[in-house]
């Protein structure tokens, strides 16, 4: 049974996708169709496989952000808006665990520009399946546990003296 999931792709939109893993074939069918839809991408020229941009239409405009300031890159996206335009912010991974995302999301709430994030394939997934090797394996039981370290929270207080 093949199951077609509707995606409603909108312009005047800032869509975070995750490249994946790196392979180009590795990305989610959601963020290759965002890619195909893009006006606009902006991607991570130093982490991202180039190859991801052979689904944008011949009409898009990317930018290289590796070369860019946080600022130029919010201008990039706040022109397009502008425009009515569909931005694709292409980030490594998986965007909300290792993209500088959360930056940008709060300059775009400040000027009320619309944004969803799409989520990566991530490499954890990707490196057992490399390694032709399962994650669980019959008869054992298996903990693993992730952690992240990253500045602080502007709401929290922990840390403070």
């Amino acid at each position: 049974m093949i199951i077609n999931f509707l995606i409603i792709i909108q312009g005047n939109m800032v869509y975070f996708v995750g490249a994946g893993p790196g392979a180009a074939d590795l990305i989610t069918v959601r963020g290759m169709r965002l890619l195909q839809k893009a006006d606009v991408i902006i991607y991570a020229g130093s982490l991202v496989n180039p190859a991801l941009l052979d689904y944008a239409k011949e009409t898009c405009q990317t930018y290289n952000s590796a070369t860019m300031t946080l600022e130029e890159v919010f201008t990039v996206m706040q022109e397009a808006e502008k425009e009515g335009k569909m931005t694709v912010r292409l980030h490594t991974g998986e965007p909300s665990i290792y993209g500088a995302v959360r930056e940008q999301m709060d300059l775009l709430d400040e000027k009320d520009i619309a944004y969803e994030s799409c989520p990566g394939v991530s490499a954890c997934f990707w490196g057992s399946g490399f390694a032709e090797s399962g994650i669980y394996t019959s008869g054992r039981i298996a903990v693993f546990d992730y952690y992240t370290y990253g500045g602080p929270d502007k709401s929290s207080t922990a840390g403070e003296h």
